[in-house]
């Protein structure tokens, strides 16, 4: 994500928008003034070990347009086995061990629609 949203800059795209879709969901666009085209990052923090489950009840993202394409979905998993095993070190910044799940479609995370020309997401 770091290296798309750097190249983003790099290509001129500005952030323009910020959405809060939930108390733990945020979703942040960014428009390239020459094009028009804009890429949403949507994120959901892990802070709260209460809301670990499917069931996020965000509001709808609208989108301006028709969505072409999902460049990355996932989530990271930390197991309590890493999480109780985790020692701070104060001679450098760590992080717990973890694994990735990529997600193969955007069906897979979310419920996507068009209404009058434009998308909407609901996650």
């Amino acid at each position: 994500l770091n290296k798309l949203h750097s190249q983003l800059g790099k290509d001129g795209y500005t952030e323009i928008r910020v959405q809060f879709l939930a108390d733990d969901t945020l979703a942040v666009e960014r428009r390239s003034p020459d094009n028009s085209h804009s890429v949403w990052f949507v994120v959901r923090s892990a802070f709260w070990r209460d809301r670990m489950g499917d069931s996020l009840d965000a509001n709808v993202l609208e989108l301006d347009g028709i969505l072409s394409h999902l460049h990355i979905a996932a989530t990271l998993f930390v197991g309590d086995k890493h999480e109780n095993g985790y020692c701070q070190n104060q001679q450098c910044l760590s992080g717990l061990e973890c694994f990735l799940h990529v997600y193969g479609s955007m069906q897979e995370v979310a419920h996507t629609w068009t209404e009058g020309g434009n998308s909407k997401v609901r996650l």
